[in-house]
C-alpha cells in the first residue's frame, strides 16, 4: 500500500489543554522529524507535518511541510512569526466557548483572553489575512453554540471548524459529564443546522467525528468525491496515513493515536511503509450495528474509528475495532433516509465526474 502522502505528527507542545490527543508523546525532537522527512521522500512518500506547535522556531528548516498554507496558533503566538512562513495566508486558533469560564473548562487558565488579543494582533493591518477557529463542543458548553459563533463570527474569523469532544488522549481524564450523550448531541446538531447560514462571510463546518453529513454523502453518491479506487467517506488509509514521529508507528490518523489497537504498521528507513495490521481491511464485513444494516454503509463505511472506538472505551471500558458509531447522526434518526435518497441515476454520475475531471 503506498498512499498518496502521509501525516508526520510532531508533538511539541507544552501547553495543557484538556482535550489533546497527544498526552501520550513525549516532546519531539526537530532533528529527528527531519530525518523522517529525508527517510519518506527516499521512498518517493510525500510527507506533511502535523506540529501541535507550529510556530516553534525549531522546526524552520521543516517549515515548507507543515500543514499546507495554514498555521495552528497558540495564544503564546507573535504576528512577526509569520514571517518565517512566507506562504501562509490564513492562521487557526481555538475558543470554546463565548467566555473565559467556558473556554478555560479544557484550555489553560488565562487562556482566552490572552487568545483573543492574539487574533486582533494577527489581523490587524491585513485585510486579506484570513483565520478559522477550531471549537471542541462537550457536555458543558454545547448549549452556547450560537453565542460562541456569534463572538468568532464578530472577531472577523472567514470558517468555524466545530469539533466533538472525543474520548482518546489527555481527554480520557475528563469527568464523564464532559461527554455528550444522545440526546445532546441531537439537540446540538439541529441547532447547528438552524444557525449555519445565519452568520454573513462565515462558514461553519463539522468535522467528521460527528458522522456523515448530508450534503457529502451526495458528493460521495454522484462521484464527486471519489476517493482513490474506491469511494469512501473517511480518506484515511486510501488517501493518506499518519506516522508518530518519536516511534514511527503507523495509524488511520491523529485522532487514533491514543487506541495502540488501531495501529495499521510501521515505518522502516530500509523498507519503506509497512502495514502489518490489517484490521481495516474486512471493517464493512465485520463492523457492528448500528452500521452493519445501515443502508450508506457502503458509502461512508463505518465513519470516523477513533470517534466509534473511542465511545465504545468509554461506556463499555473494551477496546472494540468494529465497534458500531453509536452516535451517526444517521443512526440518531437526524435525517430520515429512504431507499431513494441516493438512488442517483448513472448519468448523474457520469456528470459528477466529467464536472471535477
Amino acid at each position: 500500500m503506498k498512499p498518496d502522502f502521509v501525516w508526520i505528527v510532531h508533538n511539541n507542545c507544552s501547553r495543557s489543554c484538556r482535550h489533546c490527543f497527544c498526552s501520550p508523546f513525549t516532546q519531539d525532537d526537530a532533528a529527528g522529524t527531519e530525518k523522517l522527512i529525508r527517510d519518506l521522500d527516499k521512498h518517493g512518500i510525500e510527507s506533511k507535518v502535523y506540529a501541535t506547535n507550529q510556530m516553534d522556531e525549531q522546526l524552520k528548516r521543516i517549515y515548507h511541510k507543515v500543514n499546507d498554507a495554514g498555521l495552528l496558533a497558540g495564544h503564546e503566538a507573535k504576528a512577526e512569526m509569520i514571517d518565517m512562513r512566507p506562504d501562509v495566508n490564513f492562521v487557526s486558533f481555538s475558543i470554546h466557548g463565548p467566555d473565559a469560564e467556558t473556554h478555560e473548562l479544557i484550555a489553560p487558565k488565562g487562556d482566552f483572553e490572552k487568545t483573543i488579543a492574539n487574533i486582533k494582533e494577527f489581523t490587524s493591518g491585513k485585510k486579506d489575512f484570513e483565520f478559522e477557529v477550531y471549537t471542541v463542543y462537550h457536555g458543558k458548553n454545547y448549549a452556547k453554540l450560537e453565542e460562541t459563533c456569534r463572538l468568532v463570527h464578530e472577531l472577523g474569523a472567514s470558517r468555524a471548524m466545530i469539533l466533538k469532544l472525543s474520548y482518546g488522549g489527555r481527554a480520557m481524564d475528563l469527568d464523564s459529564d464532559f461527554f455528550l450523550e444522545q440526546d445532546q448531541i441531537l439537540t446540538f446538531l439541529r441547532k447547528f443546522h438552524q444557525i449555519k447560514n445565519r452568520f454573513d462571510s462565515m462558514k461553519m463546518y463539522l468535522i467528521d467525528n460527528w458522522g456523515p453529513q448530508h450534503s457529502k454523502l451526495r458528493q460521495l453518491q454522484m462521484g464527486f468525491r471519489a476517493r482513490s479506487e474506491i469511494d469512501k467517506y473517511c480518506s484515511t488509509i486510501t488517501d493518506h496515513v499518519t506516522i508518530k514521529s518519536d516511534s514511527r508507528d503507523v495509524y488511520p490518523c491523529r485522532f487514533s493515536l491514543s487506541v495502540p489497537e488501531l495501529k495499521i504498521g510501521h515505518f522502516d528507513s530500509e523498507e519503506g511503509l509497512v502495514i502489518d495490521h490489517h484490521w481495516f481491511e474486512n471493517l464493512r464485513e465485520k463492523i457492528e450495528e448500528p452500521c452493519q444494516s445501515c443502508k450508506i454503509l457502503n458509502i461512508c463505511q463505518g465513519g470516523c474509528r477513533g470517534e466509534a472506538v473511542g465511545e465504545k472505551l468509554r461506556r463499555d471500558g473494551v477496546v472494540d475495532i468494529y465497534a458500531g458509531f453509536r452516535n451517526c447522526a444517521v443512526a440518531l434518526g437526524l435525517f430520515k433516509w429512504t431507499d431513494t435518497v441516493f438512488a442517483i441515476p448513472a448519468a448523474m454520475k457520469r456528470l459528477g465526474r466529467a464536472i471535477t475531471s
